[in-house]
Order: C-alpha cells, then structure tokens, then sequence
C-alpha cells in the first residue's frame, strides 16, 4: 500500500513537471498566448540623426535601392559650418601661445638648472605653459566635437535594402534622435502585425513566439517581440505595430507571406 502511495506520488510530480515544461518552453496553451496575424517583411532598420536642424536635401523615395554609405539626407549644416570657422582660428591662436610658452619655459627652465633664475620664476613659466596647453587642448576638442557635428550632417545608409519609409520632408526641423528614413534590410526578415492597444497592452519586448506561415503549415518558427510602437496613418488610434523577429532557419521565407503568431508575454 505504502509502496503505491510513493509510485502515485512519482507520477503526479512528473506530470507535474512535464505541464510546466510544455508551457514554459511552447506557450500553446490558448489562455496564456496572444495570437495575432500579420505578414513576413525585411527587418526595418530605422535611421536616425545624430544632430538637429533643419533637413536640406533628402535623396531617396520610398521603395527605391539603397546602398550602404549612400546619402540619404542632408542636414543644414551652415551653423556648424561658421562655429568650425571660429573654432579653428581659436585653436591655432591658443597653439600659437601655447607653443610660445613651451619655448619661454624652455629658456627658464635652462636658466633654472644653472642657479640663474628663481624658484618663483620658475614656477610661473610653468604655470604658464601648463595653463596655455590646456588652453589649446579644449580649443582642439571644440574643433573635433564641430567635425563630428559637420559628419553627422550627412545622413547615410548603414546597410543597403529598400526605402520602406521617409519620414521628413526638405526643411523639416528634426531633432538628434529623430527617424530620417526606415530602410529594409533583405539579409533579416520579421513579421510585422497590428493589434488593438487594449487588447494587446501587456505585450513587451523580448516576449517569445511561435509563427507559422501559409506556404509551410507543418512547420514553426520560435522568434520574439522586437519593437513595439504606435501605428502611423489615418485610422491608427490605439493601434500598436509590433515587429517580430524571425530566426535564419534556412527556409526561403519572402516578404509578403502571411503568417500567425502565438505571443506568450513575460
């Protein structure tokens, strides 16, 4: 008797322990998965300014090829370009002084070892040395900070794909961070799907799931949720666009399929 009490025991704490693996590892189970619908599309790279202003040229259309290191937008950069200007006559005027300084504690400085010169003498010039070569570092970092500022300005393509999105227009104002085009980069894929806000509110990134597309019906793909942001466009009012990523699993997936999705929030 006793011994049937232990097997049954063994075997509850197995079933157990499989159920919680099953829904760990697969999230099938309807109450705790969230299925959505949506369609296998390049992964969309979003490119974005590293400075602000006012956007001068913008050289690409949705839909056309871009390769990586094309210039895709311009930002007005004649501020930049005047401060650089100023910038660089700093920087010589202090290395000039900064140079001259050097020289004159030099001169000291050999003075000094012979017994010619005073302790205070010394110390001065080399305050002063010291103090006009910090002087020209800053006025140099000024300068390499405006270069940065001016590279910046030109916008370019971090991968080649196609335009998928222009977000600005010539003489928008953008801030550094704002998306100047979104490009799809062939070389990754995702499933892209809009869901209702309410519906779906407690879907995160890194949330794990399980797609599956028309043209394979036996086979599944594990990915998880990579973006989320609010839908763009008319009607898009509590409409969230969720980006999910789809692994290199060696089968031909191509933009355009349809595919469903089992996302099992954290």
């Amino acid at each position: 008797m006793k011994n049937r009490i232990i097997i049954g025991l063994l075997i509850l704490i197995t079933a157990a322990a499989l159920y919680y693996c099953f829904i760990h590892f697969h999230g099938r189970i309807s109450r705790n998965t969230i299925n959505v619908t949506g369609t296998i599309r390049m992964a969309e790279l979003r490119v974005r300014t590293k400075v602000s202003g006012t956007i001068k040229e913008i050289n690409v259309k949705e839909g056309v090829k871009v390769k990586a290191g094309d210039v895709v937008a311009r930002i007005d950069a004649s501020e930049i370009e005047r401060s650089l200007k100023s910038a660089l006559a700093a920087e010589r005027t202090a290395m000039s002084k900064s140079e001259k300084a050097a020289q004159e504690f030099g001169r000291i400085y050999g003075l000094y070892e012979k017994d010619m010169v005073s302790k205070k003498q010394y110390d001065i010039a080399k305050v002063f040395a010291d103090s006009s070569y910090n002087v020209y570092l800053k006025a140099k970092a000024v300068v390499e900070s405006l270069n940065v500022q001016l590279n910046n300005a030109v916008i370019k393509a971090p991968v080649g794909g196609t335009v998928l999105a222009k977000d600005v227009e010539q003489g928008d104002q953008v801030s550094a961070g704002s998306v100047i085009v979104s490009i799809g980069d062939m070389r990754k894929l995702e499933m892209k799907a809009y869901v209702n806000e309410e519906e779906y509110s407690n879907i995160r990134p890194g949330d794990r799931a399980c797609i599956s597309v028309v043209p394979y019906p036996g086979e599944r793909f594990y990915g998880f949720v990579r973006h989320i942001s609010p839908a763009k466009g008319k009607n898009a009012e509590n409409i969230l666009e969720i980006d999910i990523s789809l692994p290199d699993t060696g089968i031909q997936l191509r933009p355009g399929m349809s595919a469903n999705a089992e996302i099992r929030p954290k």
